[in-house]
């Protein structure tokens, strides 16, 4: 497993092991992000958010394909690019601002359309 965090915003987690929630295919990487929220208490309430990186259900995705790219291109050669850090938030910044409750229910009814065939 590769594994790049110290950055403190968020890290990223090669591993294959783990299934897509969309297609079934293995996951490329997962990141954490931490995020938090003030519950019903006024309570601030913190953990970590996981986005899972599908080869096949991301390829579509402008920022999410030079991410891909770039993993495939570390598991080829075994080392980590400069820019990792950069195309990574590039893609986690994309993903989640359009990431608003609807995504998944957007990325149900197009798996059940075919489109991630």
């Amino acid at each position: 497993m590769l594994s790049i965090n110290g950055w403190g915003d968020f890290s990223v987690e090669v591993e294959r092991d783990l299934a897509c929630f969309r297609c079934g295919s293995g996951l490329l990487a997962k990141v954490l992000v931490p995020h938090g929220f003030m519950n019903s208490d006024n309570v601030y309430v913190s953990g970590y958010r996981t986005i899972g990186l599908c080869e096949e259900c991301d390829r579509k995705d402008p920022d999410a394909l030079p991410v891909i790219e770039m993993l495939l291109t570390v598991f080829a050669s075994g080392s980590v690019p400069a820019n990792v850090r950069s195309t990574v938030e590039r893609w986690l910044g994309s993903k989640i601002a359009r990431d608003d409750g609807q995504d998944v229910e957007s990325d149900i009814e197009q798996w059940r359309a075919g489109e991630y065939d």
